[in-house]
């Protein structure tokens, strides 16, 4: 009898560990997702407002788009996940 609660109580928490190690999974993905998307919006802004002489307007606009693209794609992936 002991034996096998000792057995379920260890299920649980691997189970628990497992859960917990995807949504780390999906956190650190996120972030590192927004960086690249982020850092290459500054990139490429920065060069395409240096090349149009239209500092800093296409840099912001573009780092803007990356920003709201990402929490975007996150609240989707959120959604898909609780239905």
């Amino acid at each position: 009898m002991a034996i096998s609660y000792r057995v379920l109580v260890m299920q649980e928490i691997e189970s628990s560990v497992q859960s917990n190690m995807k949504d780390y999974y999906k956190a650190v993905r996120f972030m590192m997702t927004m960086l690249l998307s982020c850092l290459l919006a500054v990139l490429i802004g920065m060069w395409l407002d240096e090349k149009l002489h239209t500092t800093p307007i296409i840099l912001l606009l573009l780092l803007a788009y990356a920003i709201i693209a990402n929490f975007y794609l996150l609240m989707k992936g959120m959604s898909e996940h609780d239905g």
